[in-house]
């Protein structure tokens, strides 16, 4: 019997399977060719052998070892894929393009909204100063318009102040956050200079933090710089935020020591509820850090479980130790930590990190089993403990780091 075409073709061939209506692919739905020329995919022939082993177009009767793959077949399919993927993967890289100028888009409208409150500001300044100008030099109050002039000087203040241009920032991630931190990384290896910036809220000045990197790994310090200096590119603090949890973060406190130079601890963080917090005082990103704070070495528990250090309270960026205060200064600036009942327990010898909802921490060496409530962090190497210099007992410097 003769067909109808040769649909053995690859340019009449269909790239569905006639029977089942299924796109062909190379593993699951495989093209298989008869003798007769026509191909049908390799789960229809199988249905085929078992049911009526004849086939649907000619009727021509086949058997198990009848079938071949369709090569040619499959050339075309590899042929016309990549278009499909290629045109997937624009449509992927559009769609976070969009996120992403979603985003700035979102960003600006924050300080289009915060230039405007500004302009009704200045107008409402300068209608105060034509008014004391307008009246008469005996109807004018003498407290009133030494208030009014006051204000306005505020006013003008806080605006040269921030009246800086805008910095330069590095590029935000799209997809790859790992190659993404890596190139952050490359660039500060060779030399480069990046500072981290911030801005609390829309009416304080923006902040920046140190960026390095140390023993493979990349460290954002803690934010606290008022002047960039002579830097010129910046990476902004909230598209950090973005990365942490696709990375693994770790947190490190810089201490003084006794007999070399200035150590740093590196912690792994827990799943604590009070971990939020814990790192936002490392990042400084709320006005409040701990780089700086003063610590002690604190109550042991026991003779087997020995206190390191006990920080009481943090302090706020820009701050003197004197302004410090009493023991309830900057507390409870962070009103969402609250403590858990849930222990840990850990039999051999370590060094953990356990907190309290009011921000401060304390650091303990156990030498035996142990268990804790609000463990915040595991310190990677408790040798580095052994050596803190108390006579100027201080937190150096503090922040986020992430192992490459």
């Amino acid at each position: 019997m003769e067909c109808k075409r040769n649909v053995g073709s690859p340019v009449f061939q269909d790239l569905e399977c006639e029977i089942c209506y299924v796109e062909y692919d190379s593993q699951y739905v495989v093209p298989m060719m008869l003798k007769c020329g026509h191909t049908y995919c390799d789960v229809c022939i199988k249905d085929l052998l078992y049911k009526s082993p004849k086939c649907p177009a000619c009727r021509a009767p086949f058997s198990d070892k009848d079938s071949v793959k369709n090569y040619a077949l499959l050339k075309l399919l590899s042929d016309t894929k990549p278009k499909n993927k290629c045109f997937k993967d624009i449509k992927i890289e559009l769609e976070s393009l969009r996120r992403e100028l979603m985003s700035k888009r979102d960003d600006m409208v924050k300080y289009r909204d915060l230039y405007e409150k500004n302009v009704s500001l200045l107008d409402t300044n300068l209608c105060q100063v034509d008014e004391l100008l307008e009246g008469k030099s005996e109807d004018l109050d003498r407290d009133s318009s030494l208030h009014i002039v006051i204000e306005v000087k505020k006013t003008l203040r806080s605006f040269n102040e921030a009246d800086k241009p805008l910095p330069r920032l590095f590029a935000t991630p799209i997809s790859d956050v790992r190659d993404y931190v890596l190139k952050i990384y490359r660039k500060i290896e060779s030399g480069g200079k990046l500072l981290s910036v911030h801005q609390p809220n829309y009416e304080s000045k923006l902040i920046y933090g140190k960026i390095s990197n140390w023993s493979n790994a990349l460290c954002f310090h803690s934010l606290h710089l008022t002047d960039a200096e002579d830097c010129q590119e910046f990476l902004r603090f909230d598209d950090l935020k973005k990365v942490t949890s696709s990375l693994k973060l770790k947190l490190f406190l810089k201490i003084p020591c006794k007999t070399q130079a200035n150590k740093v601890i590196m912690i792994e963080p827990t799943k604590s509820s009070l971990v939020t917090q814990f790192i936002r005082f490392c990042t400084g990103e709320t006005g409040y850090s701990y780089r700086e704070a003063s610590f002690v070495e604190g109550e042991d528990r026991n003779k087997y479980c020995k206190s390191i250090m006990k920080v009481s309270h943090y302090k706020k960026e820009n701050e003197s130790k004197d302004d410090m205060g009493s023991d309830d200064v900057h507390k409870g600036s962070i009103d969402y930590a609250f403590e858990s009942s849930f222990q840990y327990v850990f039999k051999e010898p370590t060094a953990v990190v356990v907190g309290s909802a009011d921000g401060g921490f304390q650091i303990f060496y156990s030498y035996s089993k142990t268990s804790y409530k609000n463990v915040i962090g595991v310190v990677e190497s408790s040798m580095n403990l052994q050596d803190i210099s108390y006579e100027d007992p201080r937190i150096l410097d503090c922040g986020l780091a992430f192992e490459l």
